[in-house]
């Protein structure tokens, strides 16, 4: 009722879930309520992690956890931290997490992800995200815009690089063509 955490070790998965033990009970964490992203249902089995009792009935005997509460309220307080550090202009230092055609998410610590646009990967054109980026990748990003009230974080790898027509110099170079 208090909504103190609890750890518990899955032991397996069964349907629409996990069976988790803790301490002496054993207890059900649905599909939903392990991750805020879904991932592959091996990478949680035999490990241990922090649950919420979200459902306590039958003297304990039906008991439902909640991890991804956990890890929400967990994620508000790093977000928080971060408002009050991050502004346009930085740069910072993320890990690579989901690349897609459009653009890759990078993580920017405590689970706050922004979204690196195809457009700001480099300074070419028609580059494509999976050969520049990929998943797990740490990279230096600069901040574009933060909007947190729509949980949208612009980034740009291009801006944390050299900008190329600064390397040439005062006087030039000149072609023929």
């Amino acid at each position: 009722a208090a909504g103190i955490p609890v750890e518990g070790r899955v032991l397996a998965e069964r349907k629409g879930g996990y069976d988790v033990q803790i301490a002496s009970h054993h207890a059900f964490c649905p599909y939903s309520q392990m991750d805020i992203h879904r991932r592959e249902a091996e990478t949680y089995v035999g490990g241990t992690f922090t649950f919420i009792i979200s459902e306590y009935g039958e003297n304990g005997q039906n008991l439902v956890l909640s991890r991804r509460r956990q890890l929400e309220q967990e994620h508000a307080k790093s977000r928080a931290q971060l408002e009050a550090r991050l502004a346009p202009g930085d740069e910072v230092e993320g890990t690579v997490t989901r690349v897609m055609p459009f653009g890759a998410f990078v993580d920017l610590g405590c689970g706050v992800e922004g979204l690196v646009h195809v457009s700001e990967l480099g300074w070419g054109r028609n580059l494509k995200t999976e050969d520049i980026l990929a998943a797990g990748q740490a990279v230096t990003v600069r901040i574009v815009d933060l909007d947190w009230e729509k949980n949208r974080i612009s980034l740009s790898l291009r801006l944390a690089q050299t900008d190329p027509w600064q390397t040439l110099g005062s006087d030039g170079i000149i072609v023929e063509g």
